[in-house]
């Protein structure tokens, strides 16, 4: 049918600020109009990482906002990112949050090209005192 896996493939800008292709072990790839949620046990975890953009190849066209929600509140909005854009880095506090989700939308055009990757999702937990 000419379906197959796709690797999770961002561009990211490298030590010298200058972009390449980097391909990630973990994550997900979504369409626009998408929304990824997740429970997050009370009180063990600080913080929430991921790395968001357009997939390097199959996203080259595209355009998308992302967003990372905590209980139904923006933690933290990113883009729109063009298809050629560096992936962003999002690293925002996690403290009271039990429900987690991530949000890709269109930021215009047709929607084709919009394949959104959320790469090497991490919670990180708090510092014991």
């Amino acid at each position: 049918m000419g379906w197959e896996r796709a690797r999770l493939r961002l561009r990211v800008a490298d030590g010298g600020g200058q972009p390449a292709v980097k391909t990630f072990a973990t994550g997900w790839g979504t369409g626009t109009r998408s929304s990824l949620s997740f429970p997050v046990p009370p009180e063990v975890y600080g913080r929430f990482r991921v790395r968001a953009g357009l997939h390097a190849e199959l996203g080259a066209s595209g355009q998308v906002r992302f967003e990372v929600l905590g209980n139904g509140r923006r933690l933290a909005a990113v883009g729109p990112l063009a298809g050629k854009t560096p992936s962003k880095l999002i690293d925002v506090a996690v403290a009271g949050v039990t429900n987690l989700q991530l949000v890709a939308t269109s930021a215009g055009g047709d929607g084709s090209g919009n394949y959104a990757v959320w790469a090497e999702p991490q919670l990180v937990k708090d510092k014991l005192p």
